[in-house]
């Protein structure tokens, strides 16, 4: 099972709900709010890994309600929105949005491109 699988009316809220930020890292929970038990297993948890602060500068620490984390577990909001872009066979967005500096231009570029994509 792909994106390409689920709901698209659930895909669109997902992504509206991650509202083009390429910095978070989402907890299974955040899930829980637009997909089944079933489609989390199979299309989400393949996306979780455990991510490590690098406290060398700011923009690599992980901070968690305000303060530096060592790690979290989660999926990162850009990598979210890359899976579903190539997984919905839209390769001209995850070109386009390859070619932008910055996480949160990438994370636009993909969000207006499904969003534009699904019904």
């Amino acid at each position: 099972m792909s994106w390409a699988d689920i709901n698209p009316t659930a895909t669109s809220q997902l992504v509206n709900g991650v509202g083009g930020d390429g910095w978070s890292i989402l907890s299974e929970a955040f899930f829980k709010k637009y997909l089944h038990e079933t489609e989390i297993e199979t299309v989400v948890v393949p996306l979780i890994k455990t991510h490590e602060t690098d406290y060398s500068h700011p923009k690599l620490t992980i901070y968690r309600e305000g303060y530096p984390v060592q790690s979290i577990e989660g999926v990162h909001s850009l990598d979210l929105l890359y899976t579903i872009a190539k997984d919905l066979g839209l390769e001209q967005t995850v070109d386009k949005a390859s070619l932008k500096q910055g996480r949160g231009f990438q994370a636009q570029e993909l969000t207006a491109g499904i969003i534009e994509y699904l019904p």
